[in-house]
């Protein structure tokens, strides 16, 4: 999946690696990093239809980005749970 960042952001693929993701990038990332990015706020999700594209912002018409980690697949709420995030009030 891609994304744009928001805001440099870490995201601990295993407990033994980390990847680094700066600000105003564009990514090519797994979609766990993605969901919890787009989560936390400090990413927008980006599609791209063909190979020759560019990523375009995602804009589904009935699906809406998940809020909150009851709303998360089970993984990427476990992920940020773990990493001290918290529901924002």
């Amino acid at each position: 999946m891609w994304m744009r960042l928001l805001e440099d952001w870490d995201y601990r693929a295993t407990a033994a690696s980390t990847i680094a993701y700066k600000a105003g990038g564009v990514h090519n990332a797994p979609s766990p990093a993605v969901d919890a990015a787009v989560a936390l706020g400090k990413a927008v999700r980006l599609r791209k239809a063909r190979k020759d594209e560019e990523p375009t912002e995602w804009l589904p018409e009935k699906v809406q980005a998940p809020s909150t980690p009851a709303s998360l697949s089970r993984s990427v709420a476990t992920y940020l749970m773990n990493m001290g995030y918290r529901r924002r009030a």
